[in-house]
């Protein structure tokens, strides 16, 4: 005699009953999205370079025409990010390290470093 899927009377396999059962909560759970609001209300603000106090005494720099901005941070000792942003605050123009800086600008470097 061959069973018929249709007939409501018999029982079911182990398989059967596990495919008919709905899962409604699984091991983690989807939060909703709130898309009406940005993540943060206040803009970027990138964190400020730290210099740290070091004590150390006054050196002495010799600056010279046609000094780049890489050799000048080699001879105070600053990185080149450091000297960038106090040309950008003062006011300066720059395209990259390798190009020259005028002697004016390279003792206004030197003094406020």
């Amino acid at each position: 005699m061959a069973k018929r899927k249709e007939d409501a009377d018999r029982l079911l396999s182990h398989r059967e009953r596990k495919k008919q059962t709905v899962k409604t909560k699984g091991k983690f759970s989807k939060r909703e999205k709130k898309t009406d609001k940005p993540p943060v209300e206040a803009p970027y603000v990138p964190p400020r370079l730290k210099r740290l106090a070091k004590g150390l005494p006054e050196k002495t720099v010799d600056i010279f025409e046609g000094m780049t901005l890489l050799e000048l941070s080699k001879r105070t000792g600053e990185s080149v990010a450091v000297l960038q942003s106090i040309l950008i605050n003062v006011g300066e123009t720059f395209s990259s390290e390798f190009d020259t800086i005028s002697v004016d600008v390279a003792e206004l470097l030197a003094m406020v470093r």
